[in-house]
């Protein structure tokens, strides 16, 4: 929201005014649309998230089964990184009733942590927009 409001040239409050009710990839949207410019990097970061929001969304509103033992003490058992987990999730499209999801905990660490990397690289994609370009390429080197 804060690169929103940055690129926008507006204050914090009417950037949440604007946008409080979209997703990210409809912030980025509304950024990229407002550039004159067709920027290559926002590009990129742009098409990762949209790429990276669907997995996201695959672990977060799915009903995650538990395969741990039923026996015994259950909460006392730990996942092994290499563990698979299933969840099940309703299709947003309706093309499938259910949809199954299998990820282990390594992947799904793994899809949190590219996505914290991309929210880096949009504030420095940010930084680099708002400097003249000369100072922004020996930044980048």
């Amino acid at each position: 929201m804060l690169v929103l409001a940055s690129v926008l040239e507006v204050d914090l409050r009417k950037a949440l005014i604007l946008a409080k009710g979209l997703g990210v990839l409809a912030w980025l949207d509304m950024i990229k649309s407002y550039l004159i410019k067709t920027d290559l990097e926002l590009n990129k970061i742009i098409a990762a998230s949209q790429r990276l929001s669907g997995e996201r969304n695959n672990i977060v509103h799915a009903y995650w089964q538990d395969s741990r033992p039923k026996s015994g003490l259950p909460s006392l058992v730990k996942s092994k990184p290499s563990d698979i987990a299933t969840g099940l999730s309703i299709s947003k499209k309706h093309t499938k009733l259910l949809l199954n999801h299998q990820y282990t905990p390594k992947e799904m660490r793994s899809i949190a942590a590219q996505i914290q990397e991309l929210e880096q690289s949009l504030r420095l994609w940010e930084v680099s927009y708002k400097l003249p370009k000369k100072l922004a390429a020996a930044l980048r080197a």
